[in-house]
């Protein structure tokens, strides 16, 4: 029953490099290095797990001490802390309404500094330009008859007070 638990710690381990490899060594809080350090503990606690079954296939009662070291919960957390996840999550919300990459933290441009306020102006800053983009379309598919029934000067100040079409 304990090779059982072994084998998932080890799986969950691997899950963890994944992820440690996934991130992008920019959005590490101190850079590359704090991402090599995670990356040399993942490898030797994995290394740790083949030893123990190595050391198990040979002499099957040396199963009882399991593995030591870290479990893979507390490299994950390690690896969630040491990133910066706003970043990741911010991009991700300037990235769902397609705005413009000036906007992201990643990317050929890499200026992002402009959502970075708080993670409740972001929010706001993204739902502003999706209302303004759907109200640009709007406009757009209604230009004639907006023209037609209201004068120019009445239409933006509607624009602008509108929050539900």
């Amino acid at each position: 029953m304990k090779s059982w638990a072994v084998f998932n710690d080890f799986t969950k381990c691997l899950v963890v490099q994944n992820m440690l490899r996934a991130i992008d060594s920019d959005h590490y809080t101190n850079g590359p290095s704090d991402r090599d350090k995670l990356n040399n503990k993942v490898i030797t606690q994995l290394q740790l797990y083949r030893n123990w079954v190595a050391r198990v296939s040979k002499k099957p009662e040396e199963a009882k001490p399991p593995p030591s070291g870290d479990f893979p919960t507390k490299l994950q957390t390690k690896v969630l802390t040491a990133t910066e996840l706003k970043s990741v999550v911010l991009d991700w919300v300037a990235k769902a309404p397609r705005l413009p990459e000036c906007f992201h933290s990643t990317g050929a441009k890499q200026r992002g500094g402009v959502i970075y306020g708080s993670a409740g102006e972001a929010i706001i800053l993204t739902m502003t330009a999706a209302r303004e983009k759907y109200l640009t379309l709007l406009l757009e598919e209604y230009h004639a008859m907006a023209n037609m029934f209201s004068p120019f000067h009445l239409i933006w100040p509607a624009q602008i007070a509108t929050t539900n079409l």
